[in-house]
């Protein structure tokens, strides 16, 4: 498992974008807080320099009129902390080289390594599953390169740190169905509290734990209270551990139910209000701006495994299409569209892993070979649609469609020419052309040329490369030989640690089979 974690975190690494952006930015700032102020209120320091022009505009006023960030997201904050500390302690040494620029550029690599983690609990929980560990592989290669998650990887967002910890959760609760040990209870429950403390949004997925935890021991257990002490015992664990962010929440904002700009009772009486139900079940499934499927072509796959589910492993199908479920109903009834600047369904990546998961009941249910091509041919194709994502900041193309296109950036959500895959795709090629000759190509949108005029704009102001290492040598030239060094061992570190992966599971196939 080492190894494809190195695998993983090398390629993620290498692929980073040098800058924490998005939402990510007020979690920047509280890092920066925690580390060099020792508290979690945001730019308290007057004298500091504005070094990348992003300081002012940020954050709400908290209860003792200070700046605080407007999403409470301690659980990012924390860990990103200590990349910010090492950050710092480079920058005392790169004197020529702005503070911000290193810190930042040392933040950036945060969720490329909780990507990493996340990767190999999906391999865990596949085998806890009772998948071959050729299998496990293929699951945890599906998720790393053929879903939506690489791409978050080169974001600021706090998904990757609620994916990871959603799969903790769960995997302590699987192991708790193999063995009832009450301290797997415990340490699902901590898993799932910190799923909260990093987004508010956590709190959806605890009914579906209860179920799993009440089927595990409704057969094994004979009496009412030996059937209720460890759903007990989960829900008490996970209530408690939700005090510090409640706690947090009322020193800071100056009420236990404010999350930020964020509040359970809004959310709830939106949800309850909310009329866009067949809209947003468009609008999530299918739509070429956010259609889960489309973003995640794979997972078209899980749905057929339900065929070849075995009796044993029903309720963690249950569990898993119950977490799908919960995470999908209650943005698609609050028609909480997400960031129209994130890479499809941001907000249903939690859910990803689980239907990935299923995937394996397909791979080991269908062994012919019509079988085994669908999920090599899905798994291929959603790699090409994230892998232009990977090399160039595909949020540019919304910047071009409103700036250039003139058009409401809504409309990207609906349009086919408008999908952001297609965008992505060609500001992508649109930059080698372009580097290669010279000449840039134009984006042309001709949706109705019944009723619409034939649109041909360049695409050169928003096209461009957006790596770390590109980034580190525009600032500094003489870094180059430092960048390419790092960038050789990157590549080396994710070909060896593959390589090792695939003897150690062959390994394990031989020794199986005899």
């Amino acid at each position: 498992m080492l190894y494809l974690f190195l695998f993983f975190a090398s390629l993620y690494s290498f692929f980073s974008i040098g800058h924490y952006g998005g939402d990510g930015y007020e979690e920047y700032l509280t890092a920066e807080s925690i580390v060099l102020d020792r508290d979690f209120q945001l730019h308290d320091r007057p004298h500091d320099p504005d070094q990348l022009n992003y300081k002012s505009g940020v954050g709400i006023e908290g209860r003792n009129g200070g700046t605080y960030s407007a999403r409470s997201c301690l659980g990012v904050t924390f860990p990103l902390s200590l990349f910010y500390a090492l950050g710092h302690i480079a920058a005392s040494f790169l004197k020529n080289v702005p503070h911000d620029f290193i810190t930042i550029l040392f933040v950036s690599f945060y969720n490329p390594f909780i990507s990493a983690v996340t990767v190999l609990f999906v391999f865990a929980i596949s085998g806890h599953l009772g998948f071959k560990p050729v299998t496990s592989l293929i699951l945890s290669l599906i998720y790393g390169l053929s879903t939506m998650a690489p791409v978050y990887t080169r974001t600021g967002f706090a998904e990757p740190t609620l994916v990871l910890f959603l799969l903790i959760s769960v995997y302590w609760i699987i192991r708790y169905s193999k063995n009832l040990e009450e301290r797997c209870l415990i340490y699902s429950a901590l898993a799932l509290a910190y799923c909260v403390l990093t987004k508010a949004i956590g709190f959806i997925f605890f009914p579906c734990l209860l179920v799993y935890i009440f089927w595990c021991i409704y057969a094994k257990k004979q009496n009412l209270f030996d059937r209720l002490k460890p759903v007990a015992i989960f829900a008490i664990v996970f209530i408690f551990s939700n005090f510090l962010v409640l706690s947090y929440n009322h020193i800071i904002y100056g009420s236990i139910l404010s999350f930020g700009k964020d509040n359970p009772v809004t959310i709830a009486t939106s949800v309850a209000q909310s009329t866009h139900f067949v809209k947003g079940v468009y609008y999530y499934l299918i739509s070429p701006g956010k259609g889960v499927i489309l973003f995640n072509l794979p997972i078209i796959l899980s749905f057929v495994a339900l065929a070849k589910i075995p009796k044993e492993r029903r309720k963690e199908v249950v569990l898993f299409l119950l977490i799908f479920i919960v995470n999908l109903l209650f943005f698609v009834k609050s028609f909480k569209r997400g960031s129209l600047f994130s890479w499809g369904p941001r907000y249903l990546l939690p859910s990803i892993p689980f239907l990935v998961l299923l995937i394996g009941y397909y791979y080991e249910g269908y062994k012919n070979l019509t079988g085994r091509i669908f999920v090599w041919l899905l798994s291929v194709v959603g790699f090409l649609v994230m892998f232009p994502c990977m090399f160039i900041n595909q949020s540019k193309f919304y910047l071009f469609v409103v700036e250039k296109l003139n058009l409401d950036e809504y409309l990207i959500n609906f349009i086919p020419d408008l999908s952001p895959i297609m965008g992505a795709w060609w500001m992508f090629v649109s930059r080698i052309i372009q580097n290669i000759t010279g000449k840039d190509i134009l984006f042309v949108f001709a949706p109705d040329y019944w009723l619409i005029n034939k649109v041909s704009v360049s695409m050169g102001e928003y096209n461009y490369i957006d790596l770390w290492f590109v980034k580190v040598m525009e600032a500094s030239p003489s870094f180059a030989p430092a960048v390419y060094a790092v960038l050789t061992c990157l590549a080396l570190l994710s070909i060896v640690s593959f390589y090792k992966v695939c003897v150690l599971i062959s390994s394990k196939e031989n020794i199986e089979q005899y």
